[in-house]
């Protein structure tokens, strides 16, 4: 088990969650046309929500794992 900071864990992390990320925005805007009018903000709050908690992750990620 890894005892180190690590920015390689922490890229590989960002990465995932960025593909996973994208996948649900496509998801979302399958049925864009539906939307109400003030979608957009709601839509612009949650990839920025996302992407920040993606960001503390991943720096939490990058930490050493506790051993049992």
């Amino acid at each position: 088990m890894n005892r180190t900071f690590s920015f390689k864990r922490g890229f590989i992390f960002f990465w995932l969650a960025n593909i996973v990320l994208l996948a649900v925005i496509g998801l979302l805007l399958i049925n864009k046309e539906s939307w109400v009018d003030d979608a957009q903000k709601y839509f612009t709050l949650f990839i920025t929500i996302s992407e920040a908690m993606i960001l503390l992750l991943s720096l939490a990620s990058c930490l050493p794992q506790k051993s049992k």
